[in-house]
């Protein structure tokens, strides 16, 4: 009889695996496997579909605008000034009280005269001028320049004098020497001492003598 017809010939050919196997697995030997097990590639996500990037990009948009939206009615909106808190009570009903201002008293402008405490020396070429009210100035000329303004002031010129010049109102100048002597304004006296100076004069009731 054949092995293919003998039924337990069948049966041993196949245990012969289990039984090798249960033998591998008692001496430590790892059993060999026919067939190495399958490799499977890296899972595959799948992509979003577009109803996905629809609703996301729906829900941004809306986003911006609301801020957007916040920013202009916020910049847009009026600040409204401080009130400034006032008083409740009530108004008397009295006549307004009106404030009087006193105007200064005048006082009468005294004459002043300011006397210096020695002459004042001008320099050749220099020029030495004078105005004011009622001053009383003596000078110290050494070819010098004097112009005399103002209104009742007092001059006395010692040197030379390369040139001088008086306007004015009401002034008296008195000159050792000149070379020059100008006058113009109202009321005002020149004497020089010595000397034949080149005088000109303009004005009203001037006066250009020597003495």
């Amino acid at each position: 009889m054949e092995s293919d017809d003998d039924p337990e010939a069948r049966i041993r050919e196949l245990e012969r695996p289990l039984s090798e196997r249960a033998r591998y697995s008692e001496l430590g030997v790892p059993s060999q496997s026919p067939y190495p097990p399958p490799v499977y590639g890296p899972a595959q996500t799948p992509e979003p579909s577009a109803r996905k990037l629809l609703w996301r990009f729906a829900f941004l948009s809306a986003a911006i605008i609301a801020g957007v939206a916040g920013l202009i009615f916020y910049a847009a909106k009026p600040t409204l000034p401080h009130r400034v808190p006032t008083d409740s009570a009530p108004t008397s009903t009295g006549p307004a009280r009106s404030t009087v201002v006193k105007s200064p008293a005048r006082t009468a402008v005294t004459p002043s005269s300011t006397a210096a405490p020695g002459p004042t020396y001008v320099p050749a070429g220099s020029t030495f001028s004078v105005s004011g009210t009622r001053k009383n100035i003596a000078v110290n000329c050494d070819g010098c320049s004097v112009n005399v303004s103002g209104v009742s002031n007092t001059v006395d010129i010692a040197g030379n004098c390369d040139s001088l010049t008086v306007s004015g109102v009401e002034n008296a100048v008195s000159v050792e020497t000149a070379e020059k002597i100008g006058v113009s304004g109202f009321n005002n006296k020149v004497s020089y001492h010595s000397g034949e100076p080149e005088v000109s004069q303009s004005g009203g009731n001037n006066t250009v003598e020597q003495g």
